[in-house]
């Protein structure tokens, strides 16, 4: 193979072929065109580059394109400075500047790696808490006879007390106990031993109250879920006995006989 620009005479030759056509008649001793001969080269690894697209600038109907070696050549006028513009995708444009002469030309252009600068990355949803993707995991699977209560259906509802709210699940009713509204089981009366009857001893029925806890911790019996402001509810489950509860609550399994009333506040524990 001929060292590189060796075979500038077949080149010529090709490009006059392709389309460039005769030179127009010169003045004695001056050329009617200059070929310049380039090579193309990544300015990291000084790898030949090929594609590389080559113009001159003002010549809008003529372009040239770098070979597998990274070589080019082209013609230009001599009396006329000439301006190349050299592109090739995911590199940065280069400019090369000509100065007038008719003398042929032979350079190498080093162009360099385009740097991608991406736009800045915005998070625009909010963090969910982990508390509330499992109360929306196990409404999602619809835990066997157990209710939800939204957020969106709580703000619907336009419920002042908390106890309003709750009042809507399955399987249960309120009881007034002392002037406190308590969430109990539907599921009927629980037998209580008491003083009364035969002997001192006897057997009442008294209203199956169901345990509240509030975002994962048990509160004390008979604690009234009107503590809790209803505009800081994010959601409530309700499971009407002991069977029902999930196993995330299992610990809460003994103390629940009658069910469990677990509400989520919007600020967490």
């Amino acid at each position: 193979m001929l060292p590189r620009f060796a075979s500038l005479a077949v080149r010529v030759a090709l490009l006059l072929a392709c389309g460039l056509g005769a030179p127009a008649p010169a003045a004695q001793g001056q050329a009617s065109y200059r070929f310049v001969a380039i090579h193309v080269v990544d300015r990291a690894t000084q790898a030949p580059l090929p594609g590389v697209r080559v113009t001159v600038r003002g010549v809008g109907d003529r372009d040239w394109t770098s070979d597998p070696q990274g070589d080019v050549m082209l013609a230009v006028t001599p009396d006329r400075r000439a301006v190349l513009e050299l592109r090739r995708i995911g590199y940065t444009a280069q400019t090369v500047d000509l100065p007038a002469g008719t003398s042929q030309a032979s350079l190498t252009v080093a162009l360099a790696g385009a740097v991608m600068v991406l736009d800045t990355t915005r998070v625009t949803t909010a963090a969910v808490s982990p508390m509330f993707a499992g109360f929306d995991g196990r409404r999602l699977r619809g835990a066997g006879s157990a209710s939800f209560i939204t957020r969106e259906q709580i703000e619907k509802q336009l419920a002042l007390r908390t106890v309003d709210i709750v009042r809507r699940a399955v399987s249960v009713r309120i009881v007034d106990s002392s002037g406190v509204l308590l969430v109990s089981s539907s599921r009927g009366p629980k037998t209580i031993i008491s003083g009364t009857g035969k002997g001192g001893k006897g057997n009442d029925l008294a209203p199956c109250v169901m345990r509240v806890a509030v975002d994962g911790m048990m509160r004390e019996w008979g604690y009234s879920v009107d503590d809790i402001d209803p505009k800081e509810i994010h959601g409530v489950e309700v499971y009407p006995g002991p069977a029902t509860i999930p196993s995330e609550f299992s610990g809460m399994r003994k103390d629940a006989y009658c069910g469990l009333v677990m509400i989520w506040t919007r600020r967490g524990p």
